[in-house]
């Protein structure tokens, strides 16, 4: 019976956790603390026509993570500048906002792709990102992940 409990009590507690950090579409409708544990108040977050948005609630490191991104976005190549938000696992590691980026400032030549933008209630900056393909609901999503 002790096995039969503790197997349930982790199914439960994975099932909670990966709902916790799933990317939510960002709506016209409120983000209510029932959503998102770490909110004290409903917030509505109001997104411009074809800008698309989605964030993650982490209760366990007590974050939020946002990101939006526009369907006609630029898709030019450039330079990009590395910036890093903190790991929302480990606040002293930093995740990158592009590949090989190894310090804040550093620049990266960046071929031809839609952006997205992003950011962490745990610190860092707005920063942008390669999306990998069109701005959509999913890219936009995983930029949270």
């Amino acid at each position: 019976m002790k096995i039969k409990a503790s197997i349930l009590a982790a199914s439960v507690f994975s099932i909670a956790f990966s709902m916790g950090v799933s990317a939510t579409p960002i709506s016209s409708t409120a983000i209510t603390p029932i959503l998102c544990p770490v909110l004290a108040d409903n917030v509505t977050l109001n997104l411009s026509t074809r800008v698309k948005g989605a964030y993650t609630c982490n209760e366990v490191t007590n974050s939020i993570k946002i990101a939006t991104c526009h369907e006609s976005g630029s898709r030019k190549a450039r330079t990009g500048v590395c910036a890093g938000t903190p790991s929302e696992d480990d606040p002293d590691v930093m995740d990158w906002n592009l590949p090989g980026c190894t310090s804040a400032g550093q620049e990266i030549v960046l071929g031809p792709d839609y952006k997205g933008f992003y950011a962490i209630t745990t610190g860092g900056a707005v920063v942008d990102k390669q999306l990998g393909g069109n701005c959509t609901d999913a890219t936009v999503g995983a930029l949270v992940q």
